[in-house]
């Protein structure tokens, strides 16, 4: 898969195929017809995989993987460019702004089938 780095200063977030919104200010749009799955950098762990061939091949990579840097984000990014769906795309987007007193940014890794129909 294709990975398109972007960074935002704002949360929304809509597929290019089907025009759907995929990210609120708070939530993400679990039911988009196009969205297969998605990691979040502070909760790296508990991804949301909707696609089971998807998570099939996560389950199988970590087990291969479990020596190797596990829980990295460019572990994460291998994964996603070994995996053999052409028509699939990782949005990779970073928001960044200040919370807490201090400057803040968040990675997100959206994983979108560019090729279904509205």
């Amino acid at each position: 898969m294709q990975i398109i780095e972007l960074e935002l200063d704002y949360y929304d977030f809509f597929c290019p195929a089907t025009g759907e919104q995929i990210l609120y200010e708070d939530d993400c749009n679990e039911d988009a017809k196009s969205l297969q799955a998605y990691w979040v950098d502070l909760f790296f762990e508990e991804p949301f995989i909707k696609n089971i061939k998807l998570a099939n091949a996560w389950e199988n990579f970590l087990e291969k993987n479990e020596n190797k840097s596990q829980g990295s984000f460019k572990m994460l990014e291998d994964f996603f460019r070994q995996y053999p769906e052409p028509h699939w795309v990782v949005f990779s987007l970073t928001n960044s702004g200040v919370g807490c007193g201090g400057e803040s940014s968040s990675t997100s890794w959206l994983v979108l089938d560019l090729n279904v129909k509205k």
